[in-house]
């Protein structure tokens, strides 16, 4: 029983990886356009209008929102793989005694 909770966990783990690196990835969008918008005059834009720039900076809002929402829900997850795996070694433990 402890070799499959270990398999378990071991497939958690990878798969708590591969999640991370994917927020990693959305992470490095985030920041890089948020450091675009910080590069940008605070004065009127004549190329595009004030409009567009509305437009795209509610669009990076989004993205850091985005981001933030996936960031809560790997804690989530993270919390309910670790209860379940908590209770299962403990339900081990109280038969092994």
């Amino acid at each position: 029983m402890i070799e499959r909770i270990t398999s378990i966990i071991v497939n958690m783990v990878k798969s708590h990886h591969e999640l991370a690196r994917i927020l990693e990835a959305k992470k490095d969008i985030a920041v890089r356009m948020s450091q675009v918008i910080n590069t940008m005059p605070n004065q009127e834009i004549p190329f595009q209008g004030v409009d567009a720039v509305k437009v795209h900076t509610l669009s990076i809002t989004k993205s850091v929102t985005v981001y933030l929402n996936s960031l809560a829900d790997l804690e989530e997850a993270l919390s309910e793989n670790l209860t379940l795996v908590m209770n299962e070694l403990s339900e081990n433990q109280d038969d092994g005694e």
